[in-house]
């Protein structure tokens, strides 16, 4: 199957669960420079949760608690973000009109952009991490009350970077070595940011090489870089009071039934319509550039006790790299049909040929159940 999706794209697919990785196709690749794209913000958001569990900060610090330019007037609803709300993208920042910077909507969800813009990472090339955090504060529109909208803007994450900055005195690529990439096994050498900027984004520009990102994929699961525990905040339901979504520019409904919500710095869903989550639960990230990692859980916390026969958690996850970085829907589309053939084999064959229980097949269309009993 992988083979098929791969005879028009140079992909490059991992999978693997807590005991390391348990399959590799297209190896002659794994060493292909790709851009992250939007891979690269669960890898920031580790970083967050990292400081965190070393008591260096907290979730619901307020961004003026490290900033010291950042508001304080409780009239001003600016002042009212956290950590929190930067790793979650409902700190209601938005840039709307010729404010919205190339990144400051999803490259994954849009076609041909603007190029008159007002504001773009180039803008915090040469400013550093808190100097970019005034520049959002001075040039991007405050559209709502921190955690009642969802705006897809990397904005969110700079102010994150800005935070853990002051915090630690560290230069945001000093904490993603220390944090990250010094901390896999192997340590991971490949991953740099954009030759276009002189600067790390939090959320986006950066690249890396299939081998090392499959170095990222499987310390985090494996628990290596953060505990299960934060591991489990990252991949939670982040937004539930949120009653619209702002990306292209456009309102759309906070919460659309079966079109995944956001975590932190993970997408989350239990859906056919996304990329994964058609059997349980999936916490996954897109990339523009007809990529994507997937984490997959049975359950959207560790269960107590795991009935597969050969696996120990009822999870495993998954990456698709695309060395081709050809971005068009019919690429796009095939990397959606592989992501769900991955998991409608990995959970067969983890399983043991169970079928699953109604309540872990949850929303599956009949068509899928069908499926599985055929190949049982």
């Amino acid at each position: 199957e992988v083979w098929k999706a791969s005879t028009t794209h140079k992909l490059v697919v991992h999978i693997g669960d807590e005991r390391g990785l348990l399959f590799r196709a297209g190896n002659k690749y794994r060493g292909s420079s790709i851009p992250l794209a939007s891979e690269m913000k669960p890898m920031s958001t580790v970083v967050a949760m990292r400081l965190v569990e070393l008591g260096v900060m907290n979730l619901d610090d307020k961004v003026s608690k490290w900033l010291n330019f950042w508001p304080t007037d409780p009239s001003d609803s600016r002042s009212y973000i956290t950590l929190r709300h930067c790793l979650a993208f409902t700190t209601g920042f938005y840039g709307l009109g010729q404010s919205v910077a190339r990144d400051g909507f999803p490259a994954e969800l849009s076609a041909q952009q603007d190029s008159t813009v007002a504001w773009m990472q180039t803008d915090c090339d040469n400013h550093g991490e808190i100097e970019c955090a005034r520049i959002i504060l001075n040039s991007v529109n405050h559209i709502a009350t921190p955690g009642t909208v969802w705006t897809y803007t990397g904005d969110h994450l700079r102010l994150a970077a800005a935070v853990m900055t002051a915090a630690t005195r560290q230069t945001f690529g000093e904490l993603l070595e220390q944090h990250v990439f010094n901390r896999t096994s192997p340590p991971m050498r490949s991953t740099r940011h954009s030759a276009d900027t002189a600067s790390w984004s939090p959320a986006s520009t950066a690249s890396s090489t299939p081998q090392d990102f499959q170095r990222f994929m499987d310390a985090y699961f494996k628990g290596q870089l953060i505990s299960s525990r934060s591991m489990q905040e990252m991949e939670a339901d982040s937004q539930p009071y949120t009653t619209a979504r702002y990306y292209e520019g456009e309102t759309h409904e906070g919460r659309p039934d079966g079109q995944g919500v956001y975590g932190l710095g993970w997408w989350r869903s239990h859906s056919n319509k996304t990329l994964c989550g058609q059997f349980g639960w999936c916490a996954f990230a897109p990339n523009h550039f007809g990529a994507m990692a997937a984490v997959e859980r049975v359950q959207p916390e560790p269960p107590a006790s795991c009935d597969w026969k050969y696996s120990k958690s009822c999870s495993f996850y998954f990456h698709i790299q695309n060395a081709d970085m050809i971005v068009t829907d019919e690429a796009k589309a095939k990397i959606q049909g592989l992501g769900h053939t991955i998991e409608k084999y990995m959970y067969q064959i983890l399983s043991g040929h169970q079928l699953m229980n109604v309540t872990a097949m949850g929303k599956v269309p009949k068509r899928f159940v069908d499926d599985w009993q055929t190949m049982i």
